[in-house]
């Protein structure tokens, strides 16, 4: 989780303005499969970072978020 707040963090600072969720791992939890098919979206549209335990997967998440 404190990897993505930076990378949030310095997205931000190099004006990117999207995100999105990358889905990790060879088995992904449903609500992981859900926020990756937002595709992009506003910095800070999704709401969580992977790890952050907001999802099935809670901490086991190996997903990240990419930045434009």
């Amino acid at each position: 989780e404190g990897l993505e707040k930076g990378k949030r963090e310095a997205a931000e600072e190099s004006d990117y303005t999207e995100e999105r969720w990358v889905l990790g791992g060879n088995n992904p939890c449903d609500d992981c499969k859900e926020l990756a098919d937002m595709g992009w979206v506003d910095i800070g549209e999704l709401g969580q970072f992977p790890g952050d335990g907001e999802t099935a997967c809670k901490t086991n998440c190996e997903c990240e978020i990419e930045y434009q």
